[in-house]
Formats: structure tokens, sequence, C-alpha cells
């Protein structure tokens, strides 16, 4: 029995070494073989412009264990490559990292468990095979060893990383406070020197406005002083011109029309003294004929002396007394007849005089009227042009103000954007902050307690072999002393069974 037992067991644990190794080599040879296929693909992609996550891959190409990872990542680089990747918002945890790295820590956990497992069973089909019978006391006490070990090592990882995960969210509670309140003085400050900078160019604003507004109330007043001083002065001139061309067309028509009328009345006045003269004439060539026939004896009578000196005289006398006779009737006559001429002239004078001063009164006032406008065209054209300059003035401050305005819109749409930017890339700033810091605490706890493990590992290792060396010796020593009893007890059971046969 004892050698059936011994022949079997060899061949049962090469069988179930052989086994597990081939699988495990197996595995490998697959993960070897996917990994080839994943570099033979991320070599076929265009990465150019995604070198950061080309590198990662790479650098991840030597871990079988990296596979899930390169597969999701290979998968991201192709959308990125194809521009349709679109990350996902998802809130990150802080302990997420620590919490992957507690799952490492629980795969690796299992694995010594199902190495030890694996061990155990080696062992047990070693004894087996060295028909060696291990005490079920002693193997549930190792077990119950191990576990406990187990389960103080995962609840002082546990705490460990519990007090790790606290720390990281109290420091980085702390570490976001004191950036928010430094972000919130920072934006207030923003805020304040916006306000402020509107406070005053709305100021100065208000001050251009009120100042153009005072400029051109001046300009209005100053406009409407000059056009009534411009038009008492038009009323001035053009009473001036009116008097001056007035006298003037009096001097010139009492000149011309006197001088007209003299001549007019010169001509009929010698016209009517020539024929009052001639109708004179004749009566007095009549009557002195009567006289000079009535006369005659008379003369006849007187000495040709006498009558020559008397009838000198006479004539002399009797012309001058019908000279003086025609002449008084004549005048009285003519003074009438210029009486009438005078008044029929003076009357036609006053008439063509009214009319020529009328006329010249009406070419004056129209010369007036003519300077007038030119002047108050002129006047208006200056004040247009002056209007036209101030409009183009106000028109310029108007568009500097807008512009001013534009500007200051296009500053605050810039200064949002900064804020906006500033915001982001201080969250950006922090977020990756935050993760650097927490894969460095990841890592570090993940050194730690891989360190930890493969220290406790090794003290569980040596701790067990050695108790299982000299649990193994004992077990061996009591099992040749029980042998050799039983040797000893079955030698002597034959001796007695000769005895009495032989008996």
């Amino acid at each position: 029995m004892v050698s059936k037992k011994n022949k079997t067991s060899p061949k049962s644990k090469k069988q179930k070494k052989g086994s597990v190794s081939k699988t495990d080599f197996e595995t490998f040879k697959f993960g070897v073989e996917r990994l080839k296929e994943l570099e033979k693909e991320l070599n076929s992609l265009d990465t150019r412009g995604f070198a950061g996550e080309e590198q990662d891959i790479k650098s991840r190409l030597k871990k079988v264990s990296e596979i899930p990872y390169i597969e999701r990542q290979i998968k991201t680089l192709k959308l990125k490559i194809d521009k349709k990747y679109k990350p996902k918002n998802r809130k990150k945890s802080s302990t997420k990292k620590v919490e992957k790295g507690l799952e490492r820590i629980q795969e690796d956990l299992e694995k010594i468990e199902k190495a030890h497992k694996q061990d155990s069973e080696v062992i047990k089909k070693s004894a087996i095979r060295q028909k060696i019978l291990i005490d079920s006391g002693v193997d549930n006490l190792v077990d119950t060893n191990f576990n406990s070990f187990l389960k103080d090592t995962k609840k002082s990882l546990s705490e460990r990383i519990e007090k790790k995960e606290k720390e990281i969210d109290e420091f980085m509670e702390m570490d976001l406070e004191g950036r928010e309140e430094k972000y919130r003085k920072k934006h207030d400050s923003l805020l304040s020197d916006f306000e402020n900078k509107r406070v005053s160019l709305e100021k100065e604003h208000k001050k251009l406005f009120k100042n153009l507004i005072n400029e051109k109330l001046r300009l209005e007043k100053n406009f409407s002083g000059k056009k009534i001083k411009l038009k008492a002065r038009d009323e001035e001139l053009r009473k001036k011109l009116e008097k001056k061309y007035q006298k003037e067309f009096d001097e010139k028509v009492e000149t011309d029309l006197h001088k007209e009328v003299a001549e007019k009345f010169r001509e009929k006045l010698n016209k009517k003294f020539e024929e009052e003269k001639s109708i004179l004439e004749k009566s007095f060539l009549g009557e002195k004929t009567k006289l000079e026939a009535g006369d005659e004896k008379f003369r006849e009578k007187l000495n040709e002396k006498l009558e020559k000196e008397y009838q000198e005289k006479f004539d002399e006398k009797v012309a001058a007394d019908l000279h003086k006779e025609i002449t008084k009737k004549f005048r009285e006559k003519l003074n009438k007849k210029f009486e009438q001429e005078k008044a029929r002239i003076d009357k036609e004078y006053n008439a063509e005089l009214k009319k020529h001063a009328k006329e010249e009164l009406e070419n004056q006032n129209r010369k007036l009227e003519e300077i007038t406008k030119e002047i108050f065209k002129e006047s208006k054209k200056k004040f247009d042009m002056e209007i036209k300059q101030e409009k183009m003035k106000i028109d310029k401050e108007v568009k500097l103000e807008k512009r001013t305005r534009r500007e200051l819109e296009i500053q605050k749409q810039k200064l949002g954007e900064r804020i906006k930017n500033k915001e982001q890339m201080l969250k950006n700033q922090e977020e990756r902050k935050i993760k650097q810091i927490r894969e460095e605490l990841a890592e570090q706890s993940h050194r730690e307690l891989e360190a930890e493990l493969v220290k406790k590992e090794k003290i569980l290792k040596s701790r067990l072999e050695s108790e299982y060396d000299l649990r193994l010796k004992q077990e061996l020593q009591r099992q040749e002393q029980e042998i050799k009893r039983k040797k000893l007890d079955l030698e002597m059971e034959m001796q007695k069974k000769i005895k009495q046969v032989l008996e």
C-alpha cells in the first residue's frame, strides 16, 4: 500500500504542476501576441499631433496587464485622429485612483491567496505522496493564522488608505478654499477695476457731452447775437443807403427836371412871347397908323422944325407910353399865361417827378434788397459754414465717443474672455494639480502598499516555510516513530504468531 501511494503521488504532482504552468504560459503567450498586434496597430496610425498619447501607449506595451488600458487608449486615439472624440464630462472622485490602487492590491492579495492555496494543495499532495499525514489541527491553525494575517493586513491597508484619502480630501479642501478665496479676491478686484473704469468713462463722457451742449448753446447764443447785430447793421446800412440815394436822387431829379422844365418853359414862353409880340406889333402899327392919319393936319400946320422936334418928342412919348401900355398888358397877359403854364408845368413836373422818384425809389429799393439779400446770403453762407463746421465737430466727437464706447465694449468683452480664460486656466491648473497630487499619492500609496505587501509576503513566506519545515520535520519524526512503533508491534506480533505456530 505504501509503495502504491508513493508511485501514484509523484505522477499526480507532476500533472498538476504541468497543467498550471502550461495555462500561465499560454496566457502570457497570448498576452505577448496581443501586445505585438496592438503595437502594429499603433504604428499603422497617423499619430502626428498626438505624440504624448503615442508615447504613453508605447511605454505600456511591455506589460501584459496593461492590455485593456492600451486597447481603450488606442480606441480613443483613433477617435481623436478622426476628430470624432467627445470626452465624457464625468466628475472624477478624489479617491478614484486610490480605489483603483486598492483594487489592484486586492487583486494582488487574491493572487497571493490563490498562490497560497495552490502551494497548500501542492504541500498537501506532496505530503500524500510522502505518506505524511498532516494534522488537521495544524492545517486549520495555519489557515486561521494566515486568514487572520490577511484580514489584519487588509484592515491595516484599508485604514491607511482611508487615512490617506482623508488627508488628501482635507488638503484638497484647504487648497481649494485658498484658491477659491484668492480667485474670488482677484475676481472682485477685476470687477472693481472694471466698475471704476466704467464709472470714470461715464463721468468723462457726461462731462464731454455737457461741454458739447454748453459749446453748442454758446455758439447758438453768439450766432443769435451776431445775427441781431448783423440785422441792426443791415438796417442801419439800408437806412443810410436809402437816405444817401434819396438825397442824390432828389438832387439829380430836381436838377434834371428843373433844367428840363426851365427849357420847356423857356421855349413855350419865347414862343408865346413871339406870338404876343407879333400881335402887339400889329396892333401898335394899326394904332400908330390911325394916330398918324389923325394928326396929319396938325402936322402940316407946324413948322418943319417944330414938327420934326415935336414929332420926335411925340413919337418918343407915344412910343414910350404905348410901349409901357403894351408892355403892361403883355406882362399881365404874359404873367397870367406864365402862371397858367407854370401851374400846368408844375403839375406835370410834380407828376413826372413823382413818377421818376417812384421809379428811382423802386430801383433803389430793388438794389437795396439785392444788396441786403447778398449780405444776408453771405452771412447765411458763413453761418451755415460755421454750423456745418460745428456739426462736423460734434459728429466727430460723437463718432469718437461711439468709437470709445465700442472700444470699451471690446475691452469689456476681452476682459470677460480673459477672466473666463483665467478661470478656465486656474480650473485646469487646479484639476491638473489635483490629478497630479492624486496620482502621486496613489502611486506613493501603491508603492508603499506593494512594498509592505512584498515585505509581509516575504515575512509570511519565511515564517510559513520555517513553521512548515519545523512542523514537517516534527510530523516526519512522529510518523517515523509511529512507523517504527508499528513495525516493532508488527514484529512482536509476528514473533508471537510464529511462536504460537511453532508451539
